[in-house]
Protein backbone atom coordinates (compact mmCIF):
# COMPACT_ATOMS: atom_id res chain seq x y z
CA UNK A 1 0.00 0.00 0.00
CA UNK A 2 1.22 3.56 -0.92
CA UNK A 3 -0.35 6.80 1.19
CA UNK A 4 0.74 10.38 -0.24
CA UNK A 5 0.36 11.97 3.46
CA UNK A 6 -0.62 15.75 3.20
CA UNK A 7 -1.46 15.55 7.20
CA UNK A 8 1.00 13.91 9.83
CA UNK A 9 0.41 13.70 13.37
CA UNK A 10 3.28 12.89 16.03
CA UNK A 11 2.51 12.20 19.76
CA UNK A 12 4.60 10.88 21.92
CA UNK A 13 4.54 11.29 26.28
CA UNK A 14 6.37 8.66 28.66
CA UNK A 15 3.59 5.94 28.08
CA UNK A 16 2.99 5.42 24.17
CA UNK A 17 4.79 6.60 20.85
CA UNK A 18 1.82 7.43 18.14
CA UNK A 19 2.34 8.69 14.45
CA UNK A 20 -0.58 9.05 12.17
CA UNK A 21 -0.67 10.14 8.33
CA UNK A 22 -3.63 11.18 6.65
CA UNK A 23 -4.06 11.70 2.87
CA UNK A 24 -6.10 15.44 2.95
CA UNK A 25 -5.79 18.39 5.40
CA UNK A 26 -9.45 18.57 5.98
CA UNK A 27 -11.41 15.24 4.80
CA UNK A 28 -9.39 12.72 4.74
CA UNK A 29 -10.13 9.45 2.80
CA UNK A 30 -7.22 7.08 3.51
CA UNK A 31 -5.23 7.13 6.79
CA UNK A 32 -2.45 4.98 8.58
CA UNK A 33 -1.94 4.88 12.31
CA UNK A 34 1.12 3.51 14.02
CA UNK A 35 1.41 3.70 17.56
CA UNK A 36 3.11 1.69 20.53
CA UNK A 37 2.80 1.36 24.31
CA UNK A 38 6.00 1.77 25.52
CA UNK A 39 5.98 -0.39 28.51
CA UNK A 40 3.23 -2.91 27.92
CA UNK A 41 2.10 -4.21 31.34
CA UNK A 42 1.32 -8.11 31.77
CA UNK A 43 -2.02 -8.11 30.87
CA UNK A 44 -1.43 -6.40 27.57
CA UNK A 45 1.21 -9.01 26.71
CA UNK A 46 -1.05 -11.90 27.71
CA UNK A 47 -3.74 -10.25 25.37
CA UNK A 48 -1.30 -9.60 22.45
CA UNK A 49 -1.58 -6.26 22.65
CA UNK A 50 2.17 -4.81 22.94
CA UNK A 51 4.55 -4.62 19.94
CA UNK A 52 3.54 -2.06 17.07
CA UNK A 53 -0.37 -1.61 16.26
CA UNK A 54 -1.20 -0.34 12.75
CA UNK A 55 -4.37 0.49 11.70
CA UNK A 56 -5.20 1.48 8.22
CA UNK A 57 -8.49 3.32 7.56
CA UNK A 58 -10.42 1.73 9.70
CA UNK A 59 -10.43 -0.60 13.65
CA UNK A 60 -11.39 -2.97 11.48
CA UNK A 61 -8.40 -3.14 9.31
CA UNK A 62 -5.89 -3.34 12.44
CA UNK A 63 -3.59 -5.70 13.68
CA UNK A 64 -1.13 -5.62 16.93
CA UNK A 65 2.48 -6.40 16.55
CA UNK A 66 1.98 -5.81 13.06
CA UNK A 67 5.16 -4.08 11.81
CA UNK A 68 8.83 -4.99 12.44
CA UNK A 69 10.76 -1.83 10.92
CA UNK A 70 11.01 0.96 9.45
CA UNK A 71 13.00 3.13 6.74
CA UNK A 72 12.57 6.62 6.64
CA UNK A 73 14.71 8.83 4.14
CA UNK A 74 13.18 12.37 5.22
CA UNK A 75 10.87 11.67 2.17
CA UNK A 76 9.09 8.31 2.37
CA UNK A 77 8.41 5.83 5.12
CA UNK A 78 8.79 2.52 4.74
CA UNK A 79 6.98 0.28 7.39
CA UNK A 80 8.11 -3.96 7.03
CA UNK A 81 4.59 -5.74 7.60
CA UNK A 82 5.17 -9.08 9.92
CA UNK A 83 3.69 -11.46 7.70
CA UNK A 84 1.05 -12.88 9.99
CA UNK A 85 -0.40 -9.41 10.10
CA UNK A 86 -0.51 -9.18 5.96
CA UNK A 87 -4.20 -11.17 5.68
CA UNK A 88 -5.74 -9.02 8.52
CA UNK A 89 -4.61 -5.09 7.26
CA UNK A 90 -5.67 -6.84 3.88
CA UNK A 91 -1.92 -5.94 2.88
CA UNK A 92 0.06 -8.11 0.21
CA UNK A 93 3.41 -5.90 0.85
CA UNK A 94 5.27 -3.16 2.90
CA UNK A 95 3.58 -0.02 3.49
CA UNK A 96 4.80 3.13 2.04
CA UNK A 97 4.14 6.17 2.96
CA UNK A 98 4.87 9.73 1.07
CA UNK A 99 5.38 13.17 2.77
CA UNK A 100 3.74 15.22 0.75
CA UNK A 101 5.76 18.62 2.24
CA UNK A 102 8.93 17.81 2.02
CA UNK A 103 9.81 20.41 3.49
CA UNK A 104 8.35 19.35 6.81
CA UNK A 105 10.39 19.44 9.99
CA UNK A 106 10.86 15.38 10.69
CA UNK A 107 12.98 15.79 14.29
CA UNK A 108 9.31 14.64 16.01
CA UNK A 109 8.33 12.39 13.47
CA UNK A 110 12.13 10.49 13.44
CA UNK A 111 12.30 10.05 17.43
CA UNK A 112 8.90 8.94 17.74
CA UNK A 113 9.50 5.99 14.99
CA UNK A 114 12.33 5.73 16.93
CA UNK A 115 10.51 4.78 20.07
CA UNK A 116 7.79 2.94 18.43
CA UNK A 117 10.89 0.34 16.61
CA UNK A 118 13.10 0.62 19.70
CA UNK A 119 12.62 -3.28 20.57
CA UNK A 120 11.41 -5.15 17.10
CA UNK A 121 13.48 -7.36 14.77
CA UNK A 122 12.91 -7.65 10.63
Amino acid sequence: MRLRAARVWVMQDDRSANVAFADSLKDPAAYVAITRELAPDAMSRRLGMDGVYVEINDKACSAWRAATSCTFDGRELRIVVAQAALAKLDLTGDLRIELAEPEMNTDELRAALAAIFADEQE
